[in-house]
């Protein structure tokens, strides 16, 4: 039998033009391709299913996030940036008192009292009862020389928990403040009855016995302090202020100086060490750690006083009226009659020696 030959396609027949279509794309198609083509077509059906494995944003896990960096930034010994962090997740939780409390708490590291005493009656308010809160008022009123109130708050703690040793040191500084050195003593002994370890009760203890005048005492409790706690700037400030009693200026500005390094937002150290760098004819530097310690903290009458008197022992009797007449206006303005009384006496010598 005779195989006949396939005729092809007459040129007008469209299969013809279809085969030819095939083969051209055939040819120019790389087919390596096909595998990444054949997974881009999957992928956004696995980006939606990974999407709804994952956990939604809400207030409560914003909130945590926020903490968690916070937290971080705390341990880090970051305040400024633990501040921001604990804002935001207020921002995304604001019903939070313990979130209040660890703001406050930051801000109390950065000097910024004011700020922090509100963010902590806030965590108060919304739970009276929470723990730490009103030992960590008592602390900021303290150190605002605001001490009647600082001894009601750290009664308070006390009386909600009897064995917060933290309410007790910081019920002792307060009493040595106000110079009722044998409470402040009595109190710091209780706390290193509950905690034999609480840096701050020595610290408070060391205080008491440097106002009475027991100089070598108190240096030991400043050391036993910091035996406890290397890194503690207000035991190092302390350190230095007794010193300065000494009269050991050099010493003194070491331990000012270390106290600003872990530290170095607390105004009144800076005006420390000013001070104590005027007694060593240190003028220019002095004058700069003034000017810190007015930025960071301008609306403290005794800082600006402070700094008035040292202007005048440098003769700098005009620059001195101006930081003067600041003193004596937030003097009035804050109720502080025994400063007022300072700083009118300081005027008028300055107005009897221009």
């Amino acid at each position: 039998m005779i195989q006949r030959k396939r005729k092809l396609p007459p040129p007008t027949d469209p299969t013809l033009w279809i085969w030819i279509l095939v083969i051209a794309i055939g040819v120019t198609i790389d087919w390596s391709t096909l595998p990444r083509l054949f997974t881009s077509l999957r992928s956004p059906v696995q980006t939606q299913s990974h999407v709804a494995e994952s956990e939604p944003q809400t207030p409560r896990s914003d909130y945590r996030r926020h903490a968690q960096t916070a937290q971080t930034h705390t341990e880090n010994k970051a305040y400024d940036r633990a501040v921001l962090a604990w804002q935001q997740a207020l921002v995304a939780d604001a019903d939070r008192p313990e979130g209040h409390l660890s703001l406050g708490t930051s801000l109390r590291q950065l000097g910024r009292l004011a700020e922090a005493e509100t963010a902590v009656r806030e965590a108060i308010r919304l739970d009276p009862e929470i723990a730490g809160a009103y030992s960590v008022l008592s602390g900021i009123l303290a150190e605002q020389d605001r001490y009647d109130a600082a001894i009601e708050a750290a009664n308070v703690a006390i009386a909600q928990d009897a064995n917060n040793a933290d309410a007790y040191a910081t019920l002792s500084f307060a009493l040595a403040r106000q110079g009722k050195f044998d409470e402040a003593i009595a109190a710091a002994k209780q706390a290193l009855s509950l905690d034999a370890n609480l840096s701050t009760a020595y610290n408070a203890w060391g205080i008491a016995l440097a106002n009475q005048g027991e100089l070598v005492a108190a240096q030991r409790k400043y050391e036993q302090a910091l035996a406890l706690d290397p890194e503690g700037a207000a035991i190092h400030h302390n350190l230095g202020l007794l010193l300065t009693q000494t009269k050991t200026y050099e010493s003194a500005i070491a331990s000012f100086e270390k106290s600003l390094e872990l530290n170095p937002f607390p105004a009144r150290t800076h005006s420390a060490l000013a001070w104590a760098l005027l007694k060593m004819e240190r003028f220019e530097e002095a004058i700069l750690s003034y000017q810190e310690a007015t930025y960071l903290a301008p609306e403290d009458a005794q800082i600006h006083f402070d700094f008035g008197v040292a202007l005048y022992q440098m003769k700098r009797h005009g620059e001195a009226l101006t930081v003067l007449e600041t003193a004596r206006d937030l003097a009035i303005a804050q109720d502080q009659p025994e400063l007022l009384a300072n700083i009118e006496a300081t005027l008028a010598i300055l107005a009897n020696n221009p």
